[in-house]
């Protein structure tokens, strides 16, 4: 039969305090402090934290033959010590009462998990009520309301960590054992055992304990399930795809704009044919065709009008481009050929668009045209020019180049990296081969991007805008090429030149690859050289100089070699 347990008072002692020891750990009374003795040994405890240890340590043993009775016996007097100290406890504080309550429950647990696993039993060390209690459990310290309790319990809890006599947390780096200072808690998720630093997280689970976000239950889940979840590293926050909106206007408004397209590249078809039928009934004099007649001009304006109608002048008073007032002799009033609107004469409301397509020249029959109407057909024709389909090609191409340059180059230099601090870099080095590689294949992406911004510069440009285009387009690979470039001449060199090449591939054909390579690339820093002292950038001129030195000598070197 176990001994009766009992409470001692012990003096108070400012040391008693360490270890964590709260007003819920011991009963102070004015100096003194009301301690537990060991109900089966008898030694004496400062607080029930430390009885709780004293008897995973020392009594409670799995294998033990009378585990019912010691259970029995160590239950009995807890619950008899909180009968005790209830009333002192309600009259301190009623928060007091609360934690001495709760580690009782949390010692209860303990005892009954432990004792339960040797019989087959399932429950955790903290498991009261369907519900994880203990220190830091929001159902241990009755935060949970029924309803929540009961909807947590349909989540599945086949699939959770059986408990132990020495369980640690999971967690990656922690390794605590669980008892009741650090807590004991099934992930939900999981199933396996956590502290309380690492379990105090909150997820949606369905029944199955997967997550749903959408109808499922507030459920406790550690750490490495919550930073796993769907959408946890995402920092845009909620968003709505609004693509198929955007694809569906703009459908409509690139119909709307094929139409007004046609319509006016159908008008400008027939007053093309009109002004060639009109040409041809004039008899040329000497090669040569006289100017059209008064009376040729006017049909012309009658058949004009037959494709679009004219706006009446009288119901117009002023310009709609430039809001300009119309006066009898001075800024008399035009017409458009293609949608009929009035406009004034000046240069900037009134363009004269050849009926040939290209640009206006001397000799090509040309109409009035708004400034509306002559962008419209202007854009069109340069965006199906052969002109704007080459430069789009180029732009194509060079995209291409610098998107595998960016993918490539981080690669070559973290090998750089890695190889930095090495005393030897032997050839045979399989990281050495694999930047070798990165840096052929980046040598050729630089050339072929050079050449690209070289027929970009030596493209022809028809118009002004054509030009600033081109000349960004060239900047922009020059500056690529500078700012990319840097690193190739960081890598390093064979520290074992003694040592055997291997015979496949053969290292004299090897050796004139690498030399090729090395004049190209020796080829473009020298036009960055001159260049950056075209452009007076003398810092970056000193710094190219030195890898045009470098290059220079790892030529002659593998040449001689």
């Amino acid at each position: 039969m176990s001994p009766t347990p009992r409470l001692v008072r012990l003096p108070r002692d400012p040391a008693d305090d360490v270890d964590g020891m709260s007003a819920g750990d011991g009963v102070r009374m004015g100096g003194l402090v009301e301690g537990v003795a060991c109900p089966i040994c008898g030694e004496t405890m400062l607080h029930l934290s430390q009885l709780n240890r004293h008897l995973d340590d020392e009594h409670i043993q799995p294998t033990s033959s009378d585990d019912d009775g010691t259970k029995d016996a160590v239950l009995s007097w807890f619950k008899a010590a909180q009968r005790r100290v209830a009333p002192s406890l309600t009259r301190a504080a009623t928060g007091t009462l609360s934690i001495t309550q709760q580690s009782i429950r949390g010692v209860e647990g303990i005892v009954g998990g432990v004792v339960g696993a040797t019989t087959g039993a399932v429950g955790g060390a903290f498991e009261l009520n369907g519900e994880e209690g203990g220190v830091g459990s929001p159902s241990g310290s009755g935060a949970g309301t029924a309803t929540a309790k009961e909807l947590e319990a349909r989540v599945s809890r086949a699939h959770w960590q059986k408990d132990g006599t020495n369980d640690r947390c999971v967690a990656d780096g922690c390794g605590k054992v669980l008892s009741l200072r650090t807590g004991r808690h099934h992930c939900r998720k999981c199933g396996r055992l956590h502290c309380d630093t690492h379990s105090s997280y909150q997820m949606k689970l369905s029944p199955s304990a997967l997550p749903d976000p959408t109808s499922g239950t507030w459920c406790r889940v550690c750490e490495g399930c919550f930073t796993s979840r769907a959408g946890y590293k995402d920092s845009v926050g909620v968003s709505r795809s609004r693509t198929k909106l955007y694809l569906r206007l703009r459908k409509a408004r690139i119909d709307t704009m094929q139409m007004d397209v046609n319509k006016l590249e159908k008008r400008l078809e027939k007053l093309s044919t009109i002004y060639a039928e009109e040409n041809a009934r004039v008899p040329t004099t000497n090669g040569q065709r006289p100017s059209l007649s008064t009376k040729t001009l006017a049909r012309i304006r009658i058949r004009e009008q037959a494709i679009v109608a004219w706006e009446n002048d009288s119901s117009v008073t002023e310009c709609p481009c430039c809001n300009s007032q119309f006066g009898s002799f001075v800024n008399r009033r035009h017409h458009c050929r293609l949608c009929g609107r009035v406009i004034c004469g000046q240069e900037t409301c009134s363009k004269e668009l050849p009926l040939t397509g290209g640009p206006p020249t001397p000799d090509a029959p040309t109409i009035r045209a708004c400034p509306d109407c002559y962008r419209t057909i202007s854009v069109h024709n340069n965006v199906h020019s052969p002109s704007a389909t080459a430069i789009a090609a180029l732009y194509r191409a060079i995209t291409r180049y610098r998107a595998s340059v960016t993918e490539v180059l981080p690669k070559f230099n973290n090998l750089l990296m890695n190889m930095a601090n090495r005393v030897v870099t032997e050839y045979d080095d399989p990281e050495y081969k694999l930047a070798s590689k990165y840096r052929k294949d980046l040598m050729e992406w630089f050339s072929e991007l050079d050449k690209l911004g070289k027929r970009v510069k030596s493209h022809p440009t028809p118009t002004p805008t054509t030009t600033r285009l081109l000349t960004a387009l060239h900047l922009s690979i020059i500056t690529f090429l500078q700012t990319h470039m840097f690193t190739l001449q960081l890598m390093p060199k064979i520290t074992t030149p003694n040592k055997a090449l291997p015979a496949v591939p053969s290292s004299s054909s090897q050796n004139d690859e690498e030399v090729r390579v090395l004049e190209e690339q020796r080829r473009l820093v020298e036009g960055f050289l001159g260049d950056a002292l075209r452009r007076r950038k003398f810092e970056d001129a000193a710094s190219l100089r030195v890898g045009l030195e470098e290059l220079e000598g790892e030529i002659s070197r593998r040449r001689g070699g």
